[in-house]
């Protein structure tokens, strides 16, 4: 994939090694995003900056994406994507790839430079689940079965007649 001009790259890291950092596992989770602009297919400037999302208590994959936006990333690097994180990016014009993790960032780069990289499948409708996506199989079976048992015997009061059950 040879890339012309100038292009903003984000890879989710382990540390702050810069080219040197191991791509995490998690993309919305990991430690560190490492942000790398690609001048010409030549990396001209390394940051690795703390995930602000890591600790979040939900929705981390969206924030993740929006602080690439804020970055001005066109490009992300992971492991893998929810597809929550999957939704905002293609939502905001940014494209993903697939690395391995754990291997270097300059490796990564170098991969995507070359065009080895799969995008990262489509979110497509409906992704992220949320409510309403019950398919309504049920089979309407629950009989009402309370303390009576069904049997006709729930007309006493609580705690009147035979037993603790009010039989």
């Amino acid at each position: 994939m040879a890339q012309q001009g100038r292009i903003i790259v984000l890879i989710p890291t382990s540390d702050a090694s810069g080219l040197e950092s191991r791509v995490n596992s998690r993309f919305a989770r990991a430690p560190f995003f490492t942000v790398v602009s690609v001048d010409g297919g030549v990396p001209s400037d390394v940051r690795s900056l703390p995930n602000p999302s890591a600790g979040a208590a939900g929705g981390a994959g969206p924030m993740a994406v929006q602080r690439a936006a804020e970055l001005g990333v066109s490009v992300i690097l992971a492991p893998s994507m929810g597809p929550n994180a999957v939704g905002a990016a293609e939502a905001m014009g940014i494209r993903a790839y697939l690395v391995p993790a754990g291997i270097t960032v300059r490796e990564a780069l170098e991969a995507f430079l070359r065009g080895q990289l799969q995008p990262v499948a489509s979110a497509g409708p409906g992704a992220g689940g949320g409510w309403g996506r019950g398919r309504g199989m049920g089979m309407g079976r629950g009989r009402g079965m309370g303390i009576g048992g069904g049997r006709g015997r729930g007309r006493r009061k609580w705690g009147q007649g035979q037993g603790s059950w009010g039989y």
